[in-house]
């Protein structure tokens, strides 16, 4: 199953610019899936984390054993409640069919995806992702809204310690707004801020695919941690240049090898000197480019 055209990689992947696919899904077997069979295959290894908003104060947490999914959702579904479902590509052939569905030529970048159960009235705040996303919807109606990205400093710094809290800004002007039907796609590029919240009185359950998208600061991190962190609380530091994300490699090109010459151009001088660049670079070559999506600085 393929979801994305020859013109996609041009036209809105490197340009980082948002697309709505209608019924692109439409004949997935997913399109349609209850929230029962979905929480039937809640055992290990799959995990599930809980979003539940009491009094405008949001609570997250990761369930002790993901086969509790179904009874925290019947407790909770009144609520502002998200139930987040993470391998089901591991134990479910169709989930992992969706995968290879956006193949975009750069597998390195690749991120598992998710599954999300909404209940109804339930809404995703304010946010942005270091990752480029496909929302599949599988079930119920979401309202979606999208601002272009932003080169605030404040911004770019509250996206890398990825905390849980709206990004400390006021957007723009809309870019974009669209109820996702079962059947939808919706492509968000890295750092695109967005918000979604379910229509109507039922559930609504959608699946992401994200792929990595990677800044010298985050793979400064992994090799140099102290100064990544210094990086980041010094306001002096470039966060233009800090927190740019990184372009996809041409074909042929070791990417690994194309990231290592990236970060290292983004160091100022001053940190070059205390470096070795052959061992600062071998570091790099090293990394497993899709743990680096999970730092937490």
């Amino acid at each position: 199953m393929k979801l994305l055209d020859a013109t996609f990689v041009d036209q809105h992947w490197r340009p980082r610019r948002p697309l709505l696919l209608r019924g692109a899904a439409d004949t997935h077997l997913l399109v349609g899936v209850e929230r029962t069979a979905l929480f039937e295959l809640c055992a290990p290894p799959v995990i599930v984390d809980v979003n539940v908003c009491f009094g405008g104060e949001v609570v997250r947490r990761r369930l002790p054993s993901s086969a509790q999914a179904p009874l925290f959702y019947q407790r909770y579904q009144n609520e502002d409640l998200i139930v987040y479902v993470f391998g089901l590509a591991k134990v479910s052939p169709a989930f992992a069919e969706l995968e290879p569905a956006f193949e975009v030529g750069f597998s390195w970048r690749r991120l598992a995806s998710f599954a999300a159960v909404a209940a109804p009235r339930s809404r995703i705040a304010l946010h942005a992702d270091l990752m480029d996303t496909f929302v599949v919807q599988l079930t119920g109606r979401r309202r979606w809204r999208w601002w272009p990205t932003t080169q605030d400093a404040t911004y770019l710094r509250h996206l890398h310690r990825r905390r849980p809290a709206a990004p400390p800004l006021e957007p723009g002007a809309l870019a974009g707004e669209a109820v996702l039907e079962p059947g939808d796609v919706l492509y968000l590029p890295a750092c695109w801020p967005h918000e979604a919240e379910t229509v109507g009185n039922e559930d609504a359950i959608s699946v992401s695919v994200g792929w990595v998208a990677l800044t010298p600061l985050r793979v400064l991190a992994q090799v140099e941690p102290v100064l990544a962190g210094q990086v980041l609380d010094d306001p002096r530091s470039d966060m233009t240049r800090w927190a740019g994300l990184l372009s996809d490699p041409l074909p042929g090109v070791d990417p690994l090898a194309a990231i290592a010459d990236a970060t290292w151009a983004a160091l100022p001088v001053t940190e070059r000197t205390t470096l070795d660049p052959g061992a600062f670079q071998a570091q790099v070559r090293a990394l497993d480019v899709r743990q680096a999506a999970g730092l937490n600085l």
